[in-house]
């Protein structure tokens, strides 16, 4: 639409007869130059459809001039104010909208749209401020403004303090604390929606969080997640969760708050003992209690009896929350009770008593952490009608990740016999290699018998070595009858070794079902054919069963 085909059109003998739709042009005022629309609108008059759709497809601020001049009875859409907003011409494209009507539909996107432009931010602001001071500011606008590397950001701000009466919707997510602190200091005519109490406290600025206070009136109490946050706040925890307090807000000490307090290596218990101390204003949840006797120091556990006995029953499940308690890789407390420390654990039974019953569940519990023989010692001290080292707690014992070797002779003191069962076996084997050591630890002391069970286990599931030690310390109690040589044909790594030993101790008083051997070694993909074949020479007899599986 450019050179002789618009000439013709424009000043040929039939221009009379020449009408242009709203879609010729939008595409014309898209692509065309600034003398071809001029022509248009100068030629055609009244033939040129000029609607709001048209107006927001102008790029350049002399054609929305003479568009708006031409039909002035077009409106400007929030659309064309949001494009404008965008372009890169659209400071004079928004100044011909002011001139064409003063009252801009502005919307909040155009205000996000705005400061993203790189160069001409302030001024877009300004213009769209001055004429609509009521329009939102969104979260993400203000994010994008104090984003790092964002030119003139304070400029922006300056824009915002002046002009804007609207609402200026605030967050912490990208780095926006100066800036917000500003804004909350008031001095301007907006209305401020956020930052919420729960990203305040997570940031390194007290007077945030008071600001905050102020512009949210005075909420009575915090959320889980804001008392979560301060404690977890390494470097201003303290200071915040005073203003918290000195604003006098209800609090309550919950599981999930002590959770977070722990993982604060720093300071997470000094801020529950600051918690703790004020009676007036925090409350501490039953789960709360049962939390910090089973994560936090043996210290801050005797403050919570001291100080808030009365507020919360003292339940089974709050002393296996001590006892179980060990170091954990996510949640690793400075001083831990019961588990890596007794301490804990003896408060809690010095401070009430007999009400408190040594459960099977607290003694497996304390069996799994490295400090088990200190449990113990210290229950066998003072509860030693009540304290038994029962079969679980030795499976227990077998299946922890954390019981040293020597905690074998250590706590055989308090037992008269120590019997390896099948669960006992199956605990270590679950372990892998590691609890290896501990099992041969208890096959070579005297007080450990071996139960069948426990025999037909290590025989099936584990290794050369410690089944050899097995016979050498314990061959007088076992007797070699055909069900352990039907494990050992199943077990698939050591089974070939441990049968051929089986059948040279084989005493021929005592006859083996070979059909029931045969059948299990069948079962064996890995060594069941070598086992077979060796049962066959040793047992020719016994040919004619494995025809049934050749």
């Amino acid at each position: 639409m450019s050179g002789i085909p618009s000439y013709n059109l424009l000043n040929g003998k039939h221009k009379d007869r020449v009408w242009f739709t709203a879609e010729a042009m939008m595409y014309i005022v898209s692509n065309g130059t600034l003398n071809l629309i001029c022509g248009l609108l100068d030629k055609l008059g009244e033939r040129v459809s000029i609607t709001e759709e048209v107006v927001e497809a102008v790029r350049h601020a002399t054609i929305v001039q003479r568009l708006l001049k031409h039909t002035p009875s077009v409106q400007v859409t929030e659309r064309a104010v949001l494009l404008a907003a965008e372009s890169w011409s659209g400071v004079e494209i928004l100044r011909a909208f002011v001139e064409h009507n003063n009252r801009l539909p502005i919307t909040p996107e155009a205000i996000e749209a705005a400061v993203n432009d790189d160069f001409d931010s302030e001024k877009k602001m300004k213009i769209l401020l001055e004429n609509s001071p009521l329009v939102g500011i969104t979260e993400k606008a203000v994010a994008a403004v104090a984003a790092s590397g964002y030119l003139g950001s304070e400029r922006i701000f300056d824009i915002l303090f002046a002009e804007c009466k609207g609402e200026i919707t605030l967050n912490l997510q990208r780095g926006t604390e100066y800036l917000v602190t500003r804004l909350l200091s008031g001095g301007h005519g907006a209305t401020l929606v956020g930052p919420p109490i729960e990203e305040a406290v997570r940031v390194d600025n007290p007077e945030m969080v008071a600001l905050v206070l102020k512009n949210q009136g005075m909420p009575k109490s915090p959320s889980t997640k804001a008392v979560e946050g301060a404690v977890g706040n390494i470097s201003a925890g303290k200071t915040i969760l005073e203003v918290l307090l000195g604003h006098g807000l209800q609090m309550e000490i919950t599981e999930s708050v002590v959770r977070s307090a722990a993982r604060n290596f720093t300071n997470g218990y000094e801020l529950i003992n600051l918690l703790l101390g004020d009676g007036e204003r925090v409350r501490v949840s039953q789960s709360g209690t049962e939390a910090i006797a089973g994560l936090l120091r043996p210290a801050t556990v005797r403050l919570l009896f001291e100080r808030r006995e009365g507020e919360f029953t003292i339940s089974t499940r709050m002393i296996e929350a001590a006892a179980r308690n060990s170091c954990d890789v996510l949640e690793k407390a400075a001083e831990i009770a019961a588990g890596h420390s007794t301490e804990a654990l003896q408060v809690l039974l010095e401070q009430w008593g007999h009400q408190i019953c040594i459960t099977l569940k607290v003694m497996e519990a304390a069996a799994i952490s490295y400090s088990v023989y200190d449990t113990v010692k210290m229950l066998f001290d003072i509860r030693p009608d009540e304290v038994c080292l029962s079969e679980d707690f030795w499976v227990a014992v077998a299946g922890s990740h954390h019981v040293p070797e020597q905690s074998v002779d250590q706590l055989s003191e308090y037992c008269n016999c120590i019997q390896i069962t099948e669960d006992l076996v199956n605990a270590v084997h679950k372990r892998g290699p590691f609890n290896k050591d501990l099992l041969s630890k208890l096959l070579c002391h005297n007080k450990v018998r071996i139960t069948t069970s426990g025999v037909q286990a290590i025989v099936k599931l584990l290794d050369w070595e410690t089944f050899t030690l097995m016979m050498g310390q314990h061959r007088h109690y076992i007797h070699l009858v055909d069900r352990i040589v039907e494990v050992a044909a199943e077990n698939e790594d050591h089974g070939f070794e441990i049968v051929e030993f089986l059948i040279l101790e084989h005493n021929e008083s005592r006859p083996w079902c070979i059909e029931r051997i045969l059948e299990a070694a069948a079962r064996n993909p890995r060594a069941g054919f070598h086992i077979m074949q060796l049962l066959l020479c040793e047992f020719p007899h016994a040919r004619s069963v494995t025809e049934r599986y050749s």
